[in-house]
């Protein structure tokens, strides 16, 4: 894949990566632990490929949070479960005041187009998460949370 980080990964402010045709068994894009956004950062993940979870990231045992005024685009993504985002079992999505998110024709074979999560998906007005042209053969075309 595009890059495995053995602890957790963090975004600094103000920062931007892009990952861009990157493909895996685990986290087409970005296989960790857990992420984090700081203030201001981007994320782009276009074209990632997982032949399990996490198209473009998939997470192992922590959430991911997007801190304030940080963005996530998820692009033509795909994987079994969370085509853009794969977030484990007890651990949550969390969106900070300001940050966005998007998830444009993510796919995934069961359940997760875009997301799924097996923990909780919140947001903090005023953030926004938009899902485009997602889609999944099981169910949850767009987002597949336990609690939200």
């Amino acid at each position: 894949g595009g890059l495995r980080a053995s602890g957790g990964f963090t975004q600094e402010a103000e920062s931007s990566v892009l990952f861009e045709h990157c493909s895996a068994q685990f986290g087409g894009g970005l296989f960790t632990q857990s992420y984090q956004q700081e203030p201001g950062s981007s994320a782009v993940f276009e074209n990632c490929m997982a032949a399990m979870n996490g198209g473009g990231v998939c997470l192992q045992s922590g959430g991911f949070r997007q801190g304030p005024n940080s963005s996530a685009h998820f692009r033509s993504c795909a994987a079994v479960r969370g085509g853009g985002i794969f977030v484990p079992q007890d651990n949550s999505y969390q969106q900070e005041s300001g940050s966005s998110a998007v998830f444009q024709h993510c796919t995934a074979t069961q359940r997760g187009g875009g997301l799924f999560t097996e923990g909780s998906f919140s947001q903090e007005g005023p953030s926004t998460v938009v899902f485009e042209g997602c889609t999944a053969d099981g169910d949850a075309g767009c987002a597949y949370a336990r609690n939200v």
